[in-house]
């Protein structure tokens, strides 16, 4: 019978923000990248940052050591990788440098993964909503009408109201 202390939530990474998941500074968690070939790396939030509205998102803002190939076999086959690219003299040298060309597992380039990142992503930016306009109390009887409130929602969402004509909020 399985220890239920071992027992984890498992969460679709497609489905799930991270702010969701992980809410404080301390928090550890496990993350499993590629299932089939078990990559389990263990994380922990450090800082939680204010963004810059100058600057796009998501960024890496440190690292080291290159990231292992895509399908290289887990850390198992990864360990396996390094050896036979190491030495020329190893059956599988030459497959491996065609398969992938040459690998130095100590480069790193915070320029490159942030490249990566904003080419994947298509830079997410930071976005301030607009002032909103002073609205009539409702407490005495006023308040806003519902053109104004969609003008406002537009505004603020972007996403033009069902049946608007309009080509600004």
């Amino acid at each position: 019978m399985p220890d239920l202390d071992d027992e984890r939530k498992i969460m679709d990474v497609k489905r799930a923000r991270i702010h969701h998941v992980v809410q404080r500074v301390g928090t550890e968690f496990e993350y499993v990248y590629d299932f089939g070939d078990d990559w389990e790396h263990d994380l922990l939030l450090e800082a939680i940052l204010q963004p810059d509205p100058n600057i796009p998102y998501p960024r890496c803002i440190a690292g080291e050591r290159n990231c292992p190939p895509e399908d290289v076999g887990g850390s198992g086959g990864y360990e396996n990788y390094l050896v036979a690219l190491a030495d020329p003299e190893d059956e599988e040298h030459e497959d491996l440098l065609a398969w992938r060309g040459p690998f130095d597992p100590e480069a790193f380039s915070l320029a490159a993964i942030n490249q990566q990142l904003q080419k994947k992503f298509h830079p997410l930016r930071v976005r301030t909503v607009p002032p909103t306009p002073a609205q009539p109390n409702p407490a005495k009887g006023g308040g806003p009408d519902k053109a104004s409130l969609l003008r406002a929602l537009w505004a603020v969402s972007g996403i033009p109201p069902k049946g608007s004509h309009t080509n600004s909020p």
